[in-house]
């Protein structure tokens, strides 16, 4: 059958498949999937793996094949012996060996390095570490022996992807069909003990047994927002992170909108992120996920602490409505892009060497508006290397685009830094840091840094970081500038994902804040199952 399967095989149509699957035949080096000496094997529980791939998130690009595979497969005889001179068989079994093998090549290879590149999927943004396919992996893959147990075995390990992934597949076997989308709030928000005509549907939404009231001796249903939908509120907005005050604002509403459709797009989307990214680290490791505003300090690869952070806010709609070139100063992209690197030092009392974006188009009005706000910030002005007196420059004779100088804000009170700093060198100059401006911890919507990472308790964080380190102890509560190594350097990792199950089984959802799950959804909708076989671009 080795030549029927060889025939088979088009350059034009497997291009990337092509040289390594019909080297290995002609040297008869191909151990054949389906068919042994007593006829076919392995069919039925593959044909069982593939068609529960959808329980992994795919979008069913694997359905034509597998209609195929079971067309050719009801044509053929189970009883047909290897050595069977019958060419008809053997052209039939030729067909559907090639049919179910990029079949299980595609499930295989989207399990292990998802089915789109995050490189090319995202406008701007992703700079976490790639792993392709090559053509070793294509060769190990069709040179293997037990392909049955790679394909068992395809799917990732890590606990997140595998509770993640039985939800999903739970979510899907539920009925939705009932869900109904809540008016349009006809008040700012909706406060517990009052009467909102809205009430009924949320005690449906939320599975709760109506209240009938009696008027004028007409059954109605009960309208106050009640202790008991309140709760129910409360719980909704903790598992969303939102202030869970029991307060029905734009932002819960939102939430509680979201339809069954648009939640499974989202888990399918970190499905697939997770499929690229998990980190399996058992070191000690910090990991800042974006939409959730939060860092998880890893202990041997096990959480032992979380801390409420701020990220960058999102970039203005218009942004990629110019080129790089021809981009206005003051069209920024703040947002925090997702990369890792190491930890190497812990700053108190830093300095702030003002990023040319913030000199130009913050400072610079402020100045301009305000001539002693360079000596009420502590802020120094340089040209080039030499430091200026603030006074000698004329600040009214510069724009954004002409204004030559560099501004470093001295440690103290004030410092947008704040006390201390942690830096793990990187080309985005992103870094975490205290802040005075503690606000912005306290509210629903943390997307509001120029693109570093305020973390709301950096003593925590230097504690975790630095343990018993004495020269921190001396230092973290003086005036004094200070650099401290780290002793053991950690990896950071700053990533984006909206929905995980938490340790109690519960779904956590996130707003997509960054709209980067939008990006990866629409790349996935249109991923066509010959490009899930060739290799990741």
């Amino acid at each position: 059958m080795s030549q029927e399967l060889n025939n088979l095989l088009d350059p034009a149509d497997d291009t990337v498949l092509y040289p390594i699957l019909k080297t290995l035949i002609e040297n008869e080096e191909y151990p054949f999937l389906l068919t042994s000496k007593n006829g076919l094997k392995n069919i039925d529980s593959i044909q069982k793996i593939l068609t529960e791939a959808h329980n992994h998130g795919f979008y069913n690009r694997l359905a034509p094949r597998l209609e195929q595979i079971q067309f050719l497969k009801e044509q053929i005889d189970s009883t047909f012996q290897i050595r069977s001179k019958d060419s008809t068989s053997h052209l039939l079994l030729a067909k559907l060996e090639k049919e179910t093998l990029l079949a299980a090549l595609a499930y295989h290879k989207t399990m292990n390095y998802g089915a789109v590149n995050p490189k090319t999927t995202f406008l701007s943004g992703y700079h976490l570490p790639v792993i392709l396919p090559d053509s070793s992996y294509y060769n190990e893959f069709f040179s293997s022996k037990e392909k049955l147990t790679l394909l068992n075995e395809a799917y990732p390990s890590h606990p997140k992807y595998k509770a993640l992934q039985e939800y999903y597949t739970n979510w899907n076997t539920q009925s939705h069909d009932d869900w109904k989308a809540l008016p349009n709030l006809t008040v700012k928000k909706m406060e517990p003990n009052k009467k909102y005509r809205m009430v009924p549907l949320l005690r449906e939404r939320f599975g709760l047994q109506p209240i009938i009231d009696s008027v004028d001796g007409k059954a109605v249903p009960n309208i106050v927002y009640d202790a008991e939908v309140v709760q129910q509120v409360k719980t909704f907005q903790a598992n969303h992170g939102l202030k869970p005050d029991g307060i029905i604002g734009p932002a819960t509403h939102a939430a509680l909108n979201t339809s069954p459709e648009e939640r499974t797009e989202q888990i399918r989307a970190t499905l697939e992120r997770f499929r690229w990214q998990l980190n399996t680290n058992k070191s000690d490791y910090i990991l800042v996920n974006i939409p959730d505003y939060n860092l998880v300090y890893y202990e041997k690869g096990k959480a032992l602490d979380t801390i409420i952070v701020v990220v960058g806010k999102k970039h203005p709609k218009n942004y990629y409505n110019f080129t790089a070139k021809d981009r206005p100063k003051y069209v920024r992209n703040y947002e925090t892009p997702e990369f890792m690197d190491t930890m190497e030092t812990v700053v108190i009392n830093p300095k702030w060497n003002v990023p040319k974006s913030i000199s130009t188009l913050e400072i610079l009005p402020n100045v301009q508006a305000n001539p002693y706000y360079l000596l009420e910030n502590n802020y120094r002005v340089f040209y080039g290397r030499e430091e200026q007196p603030r006074d000698s420059v004329d600040w009214w004779m510069y724009t954004p685009e002409d204004f030559p100088y560099r501004i470093v804000q001295d440690p103290g009170a004030g410092n947008a830094l704040g006390k201390i700093k942690f830096l793990f060198p990187n080309k985005h100059s992103v870094y975490l840091h205290d802040t005075p401006s503690k606000s912005y911890f306290y509210v629903d919507n943390r997307a509001q840094s120029h693109g570093c990472v305020r973390v709301r308790e950096p003593d925590r964080l230097g504690a975790l970081i630095l343990k018993d380190n004495p020269i921190y102890k001396e230092f973290k509560d003086t005036d004094e500038y200070k650099i401290i190594n780290v002793p053991e350097r950690m990896q950071v990792t700053i990533t984006y994902y909206t929905t995980w199950v938490d340790q109690k089984g519960v779904l956590q959802v996130r707003k997509d804040v960054y709209g980067k799950d939008k990006e990866l959804i629409d790349a996935l909708s249109s991923v066509a199952e010959d490009q899930l076989l060739a290799a990741v671009s």
